[in-house]
């Protein structure tokens, strides 16, 4: 129990530390990003940037599963909604990169 006793005393003594000390100032943690919209159009980039290698696999994957299905229905089946839906979330990434792309130079239209 003194162990337990000891152990939470210098655990508080040390946090007060922290606390009592005088706050840091805010700093940007990322400083070519100032706006909203700007972070959202760098979000979005970014999501282009992984997401286009990514589908590209996967399209490819859809492309061997139509090889390899060897006439099986299923397997054909299969590799069908592999493709159809690698595309739908090519649309949606690419759509939502265009919507907000077009948001941003409206806005940005707007202040000047």
């Amino acid at each position: 129990m003194k162990k337990i006793k000891a152990f939470l005393l210098s655990a508080s003594l040390f946090l007060a530390h922290f606390v009592s000390a005088a706050p840091a100032p805010y700093e940007n943690p990322i400083p070519n990003i100032t706006t909203i919209p700007g972070l959202i159009k760098a979000v979005l980039s970014l999501a282009v940037k992984i997401g286009i290698p990514i589908s590209t696999v996967f399209i490819i994957w859809s492309g061997f599963l139509f090889v390899t299905a060897a006439g099986d229905e299923k397997k054909i089946q299969t590799a069908k909604n592999t493709f159809v839906w690698t595309c739908i979330g090519v649309g949606v990434l690419l759509g939502a990169w265009v919507f907000a792309t077009g948001i941003e130079d409206a806005l940005l239209s707007l202040t000047q």
